[in-house]
């Protein structure tokens, strides 16, 4: 038992010493006297942003009345402007025309695509509504 006393002597001597010299260097760190300069990470050119065109999720045409269509959750009239400022022009049967910055659009009834339309032109000209393509074993079905 005696022999044990003396080795942990020596060991919480060392201790003591090495606890007075200082915590170990951070390895994550860059030796002590030497710098390093950082350079920042070159920012990227901010790419323009193209505006969220109105949604059409339902259209109700009256023959002996003003039709209306939902755009955006919100009935809506020939003449009025919607959130993003553009004036509703046209309802017809599956689409809306709306004018505003970008000139007049046609707005597909439940599709994510906008038309121009050309000033001018009868909606029947215009060309029809996207239609959807499922791929089924290899072949495209409309």
């Amino acid at each position: 038992m005696r022999r044990a006393v003396p080795g942990l002597m020596i060991a919480l001597t060392l201790g003591v010493a090495a606890s007075r010299a200082g915590a170990p260097a951070d390895p994550t760190q860059p030796p002590v006297g030497r710098t390093t300069a950082v350079t920042p990470a070159p920012r990227l050119a901010a790419r323009p942003v193209a505006p969220r065109l109105p949604r059409v999720t339902s259209i109700l045409l009256n023959r002996q009345g003003a039709s209306s269509a939902f755009i955006d959750g919100r009935l809506q009239r020939v003449g009025d402007r919607l959130a993003g400022g553009e004036l509703l022009t046209r309802i017809d049967a599956q689409s809306v025309t709306v004018a505003g910055a970008h000139g007049e659009q046609r707005l597909w009834l439940l599709a994510d695509v906008a038309t121009p339309a050309p000033r001018g032109t009868p909606p029947s000209s215009l060309p029809p509504p996207p239609q959807a393509s499922v791929e089924v074993a290899g072949s495209k079905t409309p």
